[in-house]
């Protein structure tokens, strides 16, 4: 089946005007969402109507935001002026059958969409060329942004023309490249209405200062990117990600400053991708966490430099290592679903992975008794090597319910659930993930210590760096 323009030539010779009404609303209707597959896009009763919308665009949580589109025979007929007048409050997108001819061109329309800025004029031919763009790049976040709030008239060579001026802004804004960042800047104002430019300005000028540009020669609007929230992270962190490859640690330094463990949840999943490892690895002191959870899988080849990766699942930080992955929370309820049914670890099992912590209580159970043994010393941190004198104690059970260790904080381990928790203390990531590894995982010495290296801790888990 042909598409675009030419599907629809071929949809207005059909004989049967409500097959032509289908045809053609089912063609539009794919073209907007091969820009935008977001949208939810409702097909009318009505055709060419002077008032009520062919289809209309939705999108946004419970569908909150829409857009009508009304078909049009041809961008160059002078009523369309009058159309634009009309129903200009609702910023509607007007769709033209006819390809656009520049010698044809209507003043009038033109006056009026200089005069309605949240009104667009498109066509197949447009659309076909927006729809082109890199998944995940800065010029598809432009494209997926025409359609819901483009502006003017939006033909095949401007829409070129976009797609050219915001191919690798994202780098030439980290780089500070003046002359394209600017080509960008200008052109997401040329066809999106003022708010979507400005939004889209907002990434741009974050990018350029993340990437050490100053403010001051920032090629654009420099007040956008002072009110950046939550959200306007998020979504650049998604659009960083997925992008080429930036390996400066400078720049993903000062990105890192704006990213939380939140923004990194609400990525909800993301998989291994180099740009994650560099934003992760240059502030991982920066993530603060109170819980761990272990899950083990099979062994699979890593890297011989790094066998730990990071990933984004089910909405919570992941550190994969080569026979374990480890999850990451500041809240306890990420791990309210996780069952007490793990094999406990042996008194010698647990004293093998503990000896250079300091202890403050271990528990030990059996089918009979539950035992908690504390240290006498009243600091609660001089335990060394007692717990395998334990084993030899007639009458304790054998196996390890929990064990209490301290790192700066006091840290349980549930060994019935493979969970660390530091009693709703947010500490660094790397210190509890130090712990984590070392009590409820069976690494060995030179994993532990590329771990270290990674998370940036010293021989005894301290920080090697902060802020």
């Amino acid at each position: 089946m042909s598409t675009g323009q030419a599907a629809i030539d071929e949809a207005l010779t059909h004989g049967d005007p409500q097959d032509v009404t289908e045809s053609v609303k089912m063609i539009v209707a794919q073209e907007i969402a091969a820009v935008n597959s977001e949208l939810r896009i409702q097909r009318t009763e009505y055709f060419n109507h002077s008032y009520i919308p062919d289809l209309v665009t939705w999108w946004g949580p419970n569908d909150a935001d829409h857009r009508e589109v009304f078909l049009r025979f041809d961008s160059a007929d002078r009523s369309l002026a009058l159309d634009i007048e009309r129903l200009s409050r609702d910023h509607p997108m007007f769709f033209s059958l006819r390809p656009h001819r520049v010698e044809e061109s209507s003043p009038e329309v033109a006056e009026a969409l200089s005069q309605h800025r949240r009104v667009m004029v498109t066509e197949a031919s447009a659309l076909k060329e927006l729809s082109g763009s890199e998944p995940g790049s800065f010029e598809s976040l432009v494209s997926t942004s025409v359609v819901r709030a483009g502006r003017g008239l939006v033909d095949k060579e401007q829409a070129t023309r976009a797609r050219m001026d915001t191919q690798g802004s994202i780098k030439a804004a980290l780089l500070g490249d003046e002359p394209r960042t600017r080509a960008a800047v200008a052109t997401t104002r040329a066809i999106l209405a003022d708010a979507a430019s400005q939004e889209i300005g907002k990434y741009l000028q974050m990018l350029w200062l993340a990437g050490g540009g100053e403010l001051d020669a920032y090629p654009g609007d420099r007040d956008v990117g002072l009110v950046a929230g939550a959200q306007d992270v998020e979504r650049l962190v998604r659009l960083v990600l997925s992008s080429e490859v930036v390996d400066s640690v400078g720049f993903w330094r000062r990105l890192g400053s704006m990213v939380t463990l939140e923004v990194l949840e609400n990525l909800e999943s993301v998989e291994l991708l180099p740009n994650l490892q560099h934003l992760v690895n240059a502030n991982v002191s920066r993530l603060f966490v109170s819980y761990a959870a272990v899950s083990e899988h099979e062994p699979r080849l890593t890297s011989v430099q790094s066998p730990f990766s990071w990933l984004v699942v089910d909405s919570r930080l992941c550190l994969d290592g080569p026979e374990w992955t480890i999850a990451f929370a500041d809240d306890g309820r990420h791990f309210s679903g996780v069952s007490k049914d793990r094999q406990l670890p042996t008194i010698e099992e647990v004293n093998r992975r503990a000896w250079e912590f300091l202890i403050e209580a271990v528990e030990l159970d059996d089918e009979n008794l539950l035992v908690t043994v504390e240290p006498k010393d009243p600091d609660g941190l001089r335990f060394h090597g007692a717990i395998g004198g334990l084993s030899g104690v007639s009458g304790l059970p054998t196996l390890v319910r929990s064990l209490t260790v301290r790192n700066g904080v006091a840290i349980e381990v549930e060994y019935d659930r493979l969970i660390a928790n530091t009693r709703q203390h947010k500490i660094p990531l790397p210190q509890l993930a130090d712990v984590a590894v070392a009590l409820m995982t069976d690494s060995d010495e030179i994993e532990g210590l590329k771990l270290r290296r990674l998370l940036g801790l010293g021989s005894d888990g301290g920080l090697l760096f902060g802020e």
